[in-house]
């Protein structure tokens, strides 16, 4: 049987998760001057999302790392955080990785 608090941190991540795959692309702005979209895939996988750099035709695709509060994508160096509005692309191919505050356009 669940518990309580595990079931309200798997619906939570439900929601979370099902809010970002409504909207299916959204577009940031970073403190340092870079813009991405980033396309949640259709709400029946939702393991992936692909992010774009504003003029680069180059597509990375980051995988679902499932976490209890938040959203949190990850792959081809690129990590995608969002939990309580705070939104933060990190780029861990640079030593140390790169946290980069970004908001919604």
């Amino acid at each position: 049987m669940l518990s309580i608090l595990r079931l309200v941190l798997i619906l939570s991540t439900g929601i979370f998760i099902s809010a970002a795959v409504a909207d299916n692309r959204v577009r940031f702005h970073c403190v340092d001057g870079q813009e991405f979209t980033i396309s949640f895939l259709p709400a029946h996988d939702t393991q992936l999302a692909r992010l774009v750099f504003a003029g680069s035709g180059q597509t990375i695709t980051l995988k679902n790392q499932l976490m209890a509060r938040g959203l949190f994508y990850a792959g081809e160096g690129w990590e995608y955080h969002e939990w309580q509005g705070k939104i933060t692309l990190v780029d861990t191919r640079s030593t140390p990785p790169k946290e980069i505050a970004c908001s919604r356009n």
